[in-house]
């Protein structure tokens, strides 16, 4: 009852490895010895069915343990070989491999930026000369209307100035006759 009581506990914890399993006969419940010795009398084992117990025992630990070796060989060539498809995916050269047809259209038909930047470069330069001479001109003909403005205000009142001189003169005459 004990000893099964034992082994329920060990299956409810159960690892990896049956080298980490408690084998001991040892038990805290006093009844559980007296129990333990009686079976080991009843069974009767011999020195010689332990050693061949232990022998077992141990070759099932070393083949355990060369199953554990191929598995880490194994996960460690799985994890350079991911590494190395990691790496040609990330290499630029290999990645137009795995592009769609529609994507390497698309990018085979894109306009080329840098000559467009350069465009822009000239068109901002051209419209900034453009508008330096406009800036230039528009002051000019800005002075050539003052210019002419001022030249209209003293040619008008220079004629005005004589109308009204040679209409006072006529009006003198015209007095100077009726007189």
């Amino acid at each position: 009852n004990c000893i099964n009581s034992r082994s329920e506990d060990s299956l409810k914890k159960k690892r990896r490895s049956s080298f980490f399993k408690r084998r001991s006969t040892f038990s805290s419940d006093p009844s559980c010895i007296s129990d333990l010795t009686v079976s080991e009398n009843d069974q009767g084992s011999s020195d010689q069915e332990v050693e061949l117990k232990l022998i077992q025992y141990i070759k099932e630990l070393k083949s355990e343990k060369e199953a554990w070796k191929k598995t880490y060989e194994k996960l460690k060539r799985d994890n350079s070989e991911l590494k190395q498809k990691c790496s040609q995916l990330v290499d630029h050269s290999s990645s137009w491999d795995l592009l769609l047809p529609q994507d390497k259209k698309f990018l085979q038909e894109r306009p080329d930026y840098v000559s467009v930047g350069r465009l822009a470069d000239r068109a901002v330069e051209a419209i900034a000369i453009r508008l330096c001479h406009t800036t230039a001109t528009t002051d000019k003909l800005l002075h050539l209307a003052q210019d002419c403005q001022q030249t209209t205000s003293h040619l008008t009142a220079t004629t005005i100035s004589q109308i009204m001189s040679q209409f006072n003169e006529f009006d003198l005459r015209c007095q100077d006759e009726s007189h």
